[in-house]
C-alpha cells in the first residue's frame, strides 16, 4: 500500500538573534545573498510541496529579503515567546493539513536539498517512521521532519522548544537518517561564526 508524500516545509525566520548584536543575523549576506534567503532557495530546491516562512522581528526586511521567491508568509505576533509561537503559527496556515512537515530553520546555510529529500524518502507512517531525524556520525541535527499526527501535540507547546517534548515522547516513531555530514550541526549564532564561515572558501 502506498501514500501520497504531501510533505511541506515551515522556515523558522522570525527571531531576534540576540546572540549577533545589533545586526539580524538572516539577513547578513553569503556570496552577496542574504542567509534568509539561501535558506529558502535549498528548500525550494528539495521535494517539499510548498514553504510556509515564519516572520516575526524584522518582517518587512525578511519578507523583502526573499521577494521573488514562491514561497507563503506568516507572520507570528508572538514571537518573542520563543520558537514554539513560531513553529504553531506556521503549521496553523498549511490548509488543508499535510502528511506531515518539515522543520528548518533560517540560520543553518549548509542545509542542502539532498539533505531534505533523504528526510522524505525516509518518512513512512505505514511501517512507523513518523518522525524523521538527520544524524551524522550518531549525533541528530536539523532539520527534522514530523508526521502530522503529532501536530495537536506540538500545539500544547509553549517557549523556545519545537518539537523536541514530541521526539521524547515518541521515540519508537523515530527514524534516524544518517546524512554523512556535520553541515546538519551547524548554524550561525555570532559575528565570529559569520565571519568564519565566509571566509571558508563556501
Amino acid at each position: 500500500m502506498a501514500f501520497d508524500k504531501d510533505i511541506h516545509a515551515v522556515l523558522l525566520a522570525a527571531g531576534q538573534s540576540t546572540r549577533m548584536g545589533q545586526k539580524n543575523k538572516l539577513l547578513l549576506k553569503i556570496n552577496g545573498i542574504p542567509l534568509v534567503r539561501r535558506s529558502a532557495i535549498n528548500i525550494l530546491n528539495s521535494n517539499v510541496v510548498s514553504l510556509t516562512v515564519v516572520t516575526g522581528f524584522d518582517e518587512d526586511k525578511i519578507v523583502d529579503a526573499l521577494s521573488g521567491l514562491n514561497v507563503n508568509f506568516v507572520k507570528n505576533v508572538n514571537f518573542r515567546e520563543g520558537l514554539s509561537s513560531s513553529l504553531k503559527a506556521g503549521l496553523a496556515n498549511i490548509t488543508p493539513s499535510p502528511s506531515a512537515v518539515i522543520i528548518c530553520l533560517a540560520d543553518m546555510p549548509k542545509i542542502q536539498p539532498e539533505h531534505i529529500n533523504r528526510l522524505i524518502e525516509n518518512f513512512d507512517p505505514l511501517t512507523g517512521w513518523e518522525i524523521c531525524i538527520p544524524t551524522s556520525n550518531g549525533k541528530r541535527g536539523n532539520p527534522v521532519l514530523i508526521g502530522s499526527r503529532f501536530f495537536p501535540h506540538i500545539f500544547e507547546t509553549s517557549g523556545d522548544f519545537g518539537a523536541k517534548h514530541v521526539m521524547k515522547q515518541h521515540p519508537d516513531k523515530i527514524v534516524e537518517v544518517e546524512i554523512g555530514t556535520s553541515d546538519i550541526h551547524f548554524d550561525i549564532d555570532t559575528q565570529d561564526e559569520y565571519e568564519n564561515f565566509i571566509t571558508s572558501g563556501i
